[in-house]
């Protein structure tokens, strides 16, 4: 009941605006899957398939089940979130985490859509229907770069036939997106075409196959790629500036000879996805007006933000605590009215430890102190080695590529180490590179994550203090 009261209050404070639905697509799951394991997630997440280069043996799977068991667990969010809210909380995850643990990976809007798709895939519902045909977004402008359509928002979206320039509305300066599946007949090495004017690029599961780019004139560009029988994420991107267009797609494989793409070649997705097990929430006053009690009594505003009165209880200091109280709130069974965190014992041995100190903790740690522990804390270990601590290790290694696929040398995908960064780089530099500035390394696929300036607003000064010899 107490449960059910904190929903109802919790559920009062938000807008009664209603999200959009989301129609699946093959083709955003498929390059949110390739965000997920190429900008970073999987340096603290687990990965969902191993490294493109593993080979599937008892070796891999244990390495896959000790990554897992090591990673931080993302839970059943299939349950907990929309498409539209995932995407919002990827994009700002500090709006709802202040402290940083979960940072943004400068995600634009497509990416962020995408990589929530793939995320919340069990929410595709079962027996869902397709129909034939694509669908298309236009864009009354010229986008020349794959990578920039998902910063731009289309001017009109729909549904058609085939890939071609029937849904633009004028002759010059625009764009074009299909996107959906197309149904693979058997297992086989096959050929994509596209012929046009301008350029073009065709996709198939989110791996460039047709490069077709530039401004030109009419011109046929091709690609191979071996396929599996069933459906794969098909997108095909175009790009017209002025005087002739032109726009066509063909594939050849076993079993039948170079045509055009016909509608019954392609489909595109009829299902919504939304969280699995929903239920229509009937809203109940007085429910609502008990949880905002139990908010206050529970003394739930101490660590969440809410709107109006918060009712916060005075809570102790840490240096007032009693730590040889056998019902507190570090013990394995706490009084009733304290919270319940179910602290394994190596861990809550640590906390009392610390708190023995508590007074301590009020004195700044030494530069050297304060890195370690921000590092420690934030996860920064995960991906920068310092001191010879932390850095990628085992199978997540190789998760770490290159934007041009070359992969050439550790140096050119793993994120720098940082021993003696401070004595490297002045204080401005070292805060560029840890907020809003472009990467400094930016043939490294995986992306320096934000994890705010009040988290790390300390960190350039403790760099260089720390690694000045003679400080």
């Amino acid at each position: 009941d107490a449960i059910e009261s904190l929903t109802q209050y919790l559920v009062s404070l938000h807008s009664d605006e209603t999200l959009p639905a989301t129609d699946t697509s093959r083709a955003d799951i498929e390059a949110g899957r390739g965000l997920y394991h190429r900008i970073g997630c999987v340096a603290c997440h687990a990965p969902m398939e191993p490294p493109s280069k593993s080979v599937a043996n008892d070796r891999t799977i244990a390495e896959m089940a000790k990554l897992t068991a090591e990673s931080v667990r993302l839970g059943d969010i299939a349950r907990k979130f929309t498409v539209p809210e995932l995407t919002a909380f990827l994009q700002n995850p500090m709006k709802s985490h202040p402290s940083g643990r979960m940072p943004s990976l400068k995600l634009n809007d497509g990416e962020a859509r995408a990589v929530a798709m793939y995320l919340l895939r069990d929410q595709i519902p079962a027996g869902m229907t397709k129909s034939r045909g694509l669908k298309f977004e236009y864009f009354e402008k010229v986008i020349d770069n794959p990578e920039a359509f998902d910063r731009e928002k289309p001017d009109s979206s729909g549904t058609a036939e085939t890939i071609g320039t029937d849904p633009a509305t004028r002759t010059e300066n625009y764009s074009l997106r299909f996107k959906g599946g197309i149904t693979v007949p058997k297992d086989g090495e096959y050929t994509f075409y596209t012929t046009s004017d301008d350029g073009s690029f065709l996709f198939i599961d989110g791996k460039l196959v047709v490069n077709n780019g530039n401004m030109h004139a009419e011109f046929e560009q091709s690609g191979k790629i071996f396929l599996t029988a069933g459906e794969h994420a098909i997108m095909c991107l175009y790009f017209q500036g002025s005087n002739m267009f032109a726009l066509r797609a063909d594939w050849q494989g076993p079993g039948f000879s170079k045509r055009e793409m016909a509608a019954s070649d392609l489909s595109h997705g009829e299902g919504e996805m939304k969280p699995t097990g929903a239920e229509a929430f009937v809203a109940d006053k007085e429910k609502t007006a008990r949880g905002k009690q139990l908010f206050s009594s529970l003394n739930c505003a101490i660590c969440h933000a809410q709107v109006g009165d918060s009712g916060v209880m005075s809570s102790k200091a840490l240096a007032d605590l009693d730590l040889k109280r056998a019902d507190g709130c570090l013990s394995v069974n706490p009084a009733n009215g304290l919270p319940k965190f179910s602290i394994s014992g190596a861990d809550r041995d640590a906390m009392l430890r610390a708190l023995a100190t508590a007074a301590a903790f009020a004195r700044p740690l030494p530069p050297a102190q304060q890195i370690e522990r921000t590092m420690a804390a934030l996860n920064c270990t995960a991906c920068h080695a310092r001191n010879g601590r932390g850095g990628p290790q085992g199978f997540r290694r190789d998760y770490f590529t290159t934007l041009d696929g070359k992969n050439e040398g550790d140096e050119n995908r793993l994120p720098p180490n940082l021993d003696g960064i401070g004595a490297k780089h002045d204080a401005p530099w070292l805060a560029n590179a840890m907020l809003q500035a472009p990467a400094t390394r930016p043939n490294i696929a995986a992306r320096m994550p934000l994890f705010g300036d009040d988290n790390v607003k300390n960190l350039p000064d403790a760099f260089i203090k720390a690694d000045h010899v003679g400080h």
